[in-house]
């Protein structure tokens, strides 16, 4: 919705009407669908541009509740590689192991998706960060 003010209201062909048109990213495209178009029951540009005002409020809202939970489970998931080849493969292991131990209840899930891989839910986004600095 770059551009002017009011970019977002159109008129189809076959009505006096002004419309408004909103697209959704890809996250919430299940939910409310790719495009959502609605009349704005209105032929009066001006009408229709304080109508659209709410209606573009709550798409915003929208999409920055979206952008935050996304932001949220990026921060609170974290992928590491392990690994048992190599003395040091295994004290990493065994390291990033005991840090998880000594923080029973605070981590979360923790599972290993792969061999080399170990996934961990976070359940608190300090925990997280205190995660992400230590092992990266």
């Amino acid at each position: 919705m770059a551009g002017r003010k009011g970019d977002y209201l159109f008129k189809q062909p076959a009505s006096k009407n002004w419309y408004i048109a909103f697209e959704y990213p890809p996250e919430l495209r299940a939910e409310f669908g790719k495009k959502k178009v609605r009349s704005l029951g209105t032929p009066d540009r001006a009408e229709a541009e304080k109508l659209a005002e709410p209606l573009v409020a709550e798409h915003k809202a929208r999409i920055a509740a979206a952008d935050e939970m996304r932001a949220k489970a990026d921060l609170r998931t974290r992928s590491v590689p392990i690994g048992f080849r190599t003395a040091a493969d295994l004290a990493r292991t065994n390291e990033i192991a005991q840090w998880i131990y000594e923080r029973q209840g605070t981590v979360g899930d923790v599972q290993v998706m792969e061999l080399a891989t170990l996934t961990i839910l976070f359940s608190d986004p300090d925990i997280a960060f205190e995660f992400k600095m230590r092992f990266g």
